[in-house]
C-alpha cells in the first residue's frame, strides 16, 4: 500500500473547461488537473488561524463557477473557473450548535435548474440557495415526530425525487421527503433498520437506500409507500459493515464499501445480493483504518471509483471487463511550500501534511528555500480578513 500521506483525499469532482476540480480535504486546496493526465495544478490554498477540520468537502459545478459546501468554514465558496476569481456567501451564524457544528456543517449538494440545496452534515440544516442571486433563500430545520431530539440526527447524502428532496437521516431509521417548492416536509420512518442510512439512489419509481452500519438495504417506493428491506449475504458481514455509494448499471445496482468486506451486486428484478468478486479485488482489502471508496459516478458503460485505499482512479468498463487505474499526484516543491508556511503560521510542522522523503529532506536541510515566493505570488485581498485567506498560484493565474 502507498504511503497514506501521499494520498490526495477529496469527496468529489467537477469538471470544467477540460479539467478536473476537486478540494483536498487534507490541504484544504483547492485544485484543477487535466484529465486523463496526472499532472496537478495546485490552484488556490485557504489557511486557516484556527486548527479545525477541512474548511470545504464537496464541490459542484454551474455554468462556468464551482460552489464549495462548507464543512468548517463560516462562508459558502463560489469560484469562477475562467476568471479565477472567489467571492463567499456568509452563513447565519446563529443557526448552528457549535457543539455538533464543528464537526462538520454541510456535506452533500442537490442542483436543479435554479437552486443549490445544501445537505447538512451535524448541523440537522437544508440550505436552499438560489444560483441566480448568488444568496440564501431558505434554511429549513426538520425535526421528527419520533421524539428523538434534533442533535441526534445527522445527513450525508440527498437527491431530487420529482419535485421533491429525498434526505434520508445518517443516524437514525428516518428519510425526509422535502418539498423543494415550498420546503415543507414529511417523514417516513423505517422500523426494520438500525443506525440510519449512508447513501441513496433514485432508480425510476424507487428509492435504494444503504444502510450506515448493521441495517438493512431498503427499496422503498414513495408513489405507494411499499418497502422491501434486503438482509447483507453472509460472506461479506463484518462488525459494521457500511455502503457509501449505490451506482445503477446495466448488470445491477451496485453498492460500494465505506467499511466492508466486499462491493455488492443487487439484483433489481429478484431483489437477490451477491458479491462482485471482480471489482471487490480491485476496490482493495478489508482495512477498518482507512475508508475504502471516495466517490463512484458512472460514465457511459464505465464505472470510476476513486480510491481512498489506494489513492487512485479505478475505471472499469461494465461491457468488456477492462481496468485503468491513474493516480493524481503533486510535486515535492508543493509539499515544501505547505510546510513552510505551517512553519510559519504554527511554529511547528507536522509530518501528515507530507511524504516521509520530503519530511527528512526538510530536517537535513531545514534552511529556508525560495518555494514560496515560486508557488505564490499574491493575496486576495478579499480574503485578509476572517479565519483563512486564499493565497493564489503563479502558474494558474
Amino acid at each position: 500500500m502507498r504511503n497514506r500521506n501521499e494520498t490526495i483525499i477529496f469527496h468529489n469532482t467537477a469538471k470544467e473547461n477540460g479539467f478536473l476540480w476537486f478540494w483536498g480535504l487534507k490541504e484544504d486546496v483547492l485544485f484543477k488537473a487535466k484529465q486523463n493526465d496526472a499532472d496537478i495544478v495546485h490552484l488556490c490554498c485557504y489557511q486557516k488561524k484556527k486548527h479545525t477540520g477541512s474548511l470545504y468537502g464537496k464541490i459542484e459545478k454551474y455554468e462556468n463557477k464551482l460552489i464549495g459546501v462548507p464543512l468548517s468554514a463560516d462562508e459558502i465558496l463560489i469560484y469562477d473557473c475562467h476568471t479565477g476569481t472567489d467571492r463567499y456567501v456568509p452563513l447565519p451564524r446563529h443557526i448552528f450548535n457549535e457543539e455538533f457544528a464543528c464537526r462538520g456543517k454541510f456535506w452533500d449538494i442537490v442542483m436543479d435548474e435554479r437552486y443549490a440545496y445544501l445537505i447538512g452534515y451535524w448541523s440537522n440544516k437544508i440550505l436552499k440557495f438560489d444560483l441566480f442571486k448568488e444568496k440564501i433563500s431558505e434554511v429549513l430545520e426538520p425535526d421528527i415526530e419520533s421524539g428523538r431530539v434534533c442533535k441526534d440526527i445527522f445527513f450525508k447524502k440527498a437527491a431530487l425525487y420529482g419535485d421533491d428532496l429525498v434526505v434520508p437521516s445518517c443516524q437514525a431509521n428516518i428519510v425526509y421527503v422535502i418539498d423543494k417548492h415550498s420546503m415543507a416536509y414529511r417523514v417516513r420512518e423505517f422500523k426494520g433498520t438500525n443506525d440510519g442510512f449512508a447513501s441513496l439512489l433514485i432508480d425510476g419509481g424507487d428509492v435504494w437506500l444503504a444502510p450506515r452500519r448493521n441495517g438493512k438495504f431498503v427499496r422503498w417506493n414513495p408513489e405507494t409507500d411499499d418497502a422491501d428491506y434486503l438482509e447483507y449475504p453472509e460472506e461479506c458481514k463484518t462488525a459494521k459493515p457500511s455502503y457509501g455509494f449505490l451506482e445503477k448499471t446495466e448488470n445491477g445496482i451496485l453498492a460500494f464499501p465505506l467499511h466492508a468486506k466486499g462491493v455488492l451486486c443487487i439484483n433489481p428484478e429478484t431483489s437477490e445480493l451477491h458479491i462482485d468478486s471482480q471489482l471487490t479485488e480491485i476496490c482493495g482489502k478489508e482495512d477498518g483504518r482507512i475508508q475504502k471508496t471516495g466517490f463512484t459516478e458512472i460514465e457511459g458503460k464505465e464505472i470510476i471509483i476513486y480510491s481512498w485505499q489506494e489513492g487512485c482512479f479505478i475505471k472499469c468498463n461494465t461491457k468488456t471487463g477492462s481496468i485503468q487505474k491513474s493516480r493524481i499526484q503533486y510535486a515535492d516543491a508543493y509539499y515544501r511550500s505547505i510546510m513552510e508556511k505551517e512553519w510559519e503560521r504554527n511554529g511547528y510542522v507536522n509530518e501528515a501534511n507530507c511524504p516521509l522523503t520530503i519530511f527528512i529532506h526538510n530536517i537535513e536541510e531545514p534552511q529556508r528555500s525560495a518555494v514560496d515566493e515560486q508557488l505564490y505570488f499574491s493575496v486576495s485581498e478579499n480574503r485578509k480578513r476572517g479565519e483563512y485567506r486564499s493565497i493564489w498560484s503563479g502558474e494558474c493565474r
